[in-house]
């Protein structure tokens, strides 16, 4: 990973200024709608500037983000305890939270409306997340936040283009996402120790990727998913407590575009 750095309050300035409501005469393109009839942003027609490094509180405080960013906002470092100083951001490019040893909550985001990528990784103190009651997200990765035991809610995301949630071992189920329906890109569902089951999935189904489900070591069902078709390869392996049976059997009522994978899975639990 790059070095961390904050960006000079001239880039920030521009960047700003670029997503600002007040459009200039030679903007009407910017207004028109985009294909699913919502309002274009600055995520749809700017370029995105330098990434955005915010590595204490003073920095987010100091940056004062606002509205639209399209930029890559990485947040990072033992000096973030607090993201309230951005509760006035409502869009963004890439959200990048990562490696706060410090940060106990995202109280301060709840307010998003839009965010292309979400990051979430190494968030240890990191219990739950909030609900986000307009945010719909592009894409998302969660990963290896050891002490995260809920998603929060994300009522307004109905489809994504990808979704990882891997290696939280404290978490339990996958509620938060009931909205889901669709990701047109991968799936993976890895390395989470403490899940059982696919609560929270009963409205995702379809996926136009790949789909992987590996090393979940409490999973003993894949009861709760009602998935139906997957445009890419189908993995289910090295989930221990996980009936072979049980992984053939989901895996064959699927309408799978690419290879069907099942293996290593707990084979003495089938009838």
């Amino acid at each position: 990973m790059r070095a961390l750095r904050f960006a000079s309050p001239l880039a920030l300035g521009l960047a700003l200024l670029a997503c600002s409501p007040e459009d200039t005469p030679g903007d009407e393109e910017a207004e028109t709608d985009t294909d699913t009839g919502a309002a274009q942003t600055c995520l749809d027609t700017d370029t995105p500037g330098e990434d955005i490094i915010l590595a204490s509180d003073a920095d987010i405080e100091e940056a004062a983000l606002s509205g639209c960013v399209a930029e890559h906002v990485i947040v990072s470092g033992g000096g973030i305890t607090s993201l309230a100083g951005l509760s006035e951001l409502r869009q963004v490019g890439i959200l990048d939270i990562r490696y706060n040893p410090f940060l106990d909550s995202l109280a301060g985001l709840e307010q998003l409306e839009r965010v292309d990528q979400l990051i979430l990784t190494g968030n240890n103190l990191l219990i739950e997340l909030p609900e986000f009651p307009d945010l719909a997200l592009g894409r998302a990765t969660i990963n290896a936040n050891d002490g995260l035991t809920d998603l929060g809610s994300f009522p307004a995301t109905t489809s994504m283009s990808r979704l990882e949630i891997d290696s939280n071992p404290a978490l339990t189920d996958l509620s938060g996402l009931e909205s889901l329906t669709g990701v047109s890109g991968n799936v993976a569902i890895t390395n989470n120790a403490m899940i059982v089951d696919f609560t929270g999935f009963e409205a995702f189904t379809a996926i136009g990727g790949d789909l992987e489900i590996i090393d979940n070591a409490e999973l003993d069902t894949l009861e709760g998913w009602g998935l139906v078709s997957v445009g890419g390869d189908v993995r289910v392996s090295s989930n221990p407590k996980l009936s072979e049976c049980l992984a053939q059997a989901f895996i064959a009522m699927l309408e799978v575009g690419g290879a069907k994978i099942e293996s290593s899975n707990e084979s003495g639990l089938c009838d």
